[in-house]
């Protein structure tokens, strides 16, 4: 009888665990509720959105320039102090 009573036990857990809701990207439902309670119609906050999305990646972009040109900045740096320390090895050996 405890077995049984187990078995279902666990089936009923089971059941629960694989039902799962998804409730939707939470941070664009913000973004929108805070638009509406601001009297914005939905055609309003889709434009919004969109801008809201193109900076972003716009930011984004730059991010991904900026990190880049550091990059060379420092390949260049490097080189140069390559080259300074052969010159001067070159002066010592003279």
């Amino acid at each position: 009888m405890t077995k049984e009573v187990n078995k279902q036990y666990q089936q009923q857990l089971t059941e629960k665990q694989q039902i799962k809701k998804c409730h939707g990207n939470r941070r664009l439902q913000r973004f929108r509720r805070k638009y509406r309670s601001k009297g914005m119609n939905n055609q309003t906050i889709e434009m919004l959105l969109n801008i809201h999305q193109g900076t972003t990646s716009v930011y984004q972009d730059n991010q991904q320039i900026h990190k880049q040109e550091e990059k060379e900045m420092d390949d260049s740096s490097s080189l140069n102090t390559q080259k300074s320390v052969i010159n001067m090895l070159m002066l010592s050996e003279n």
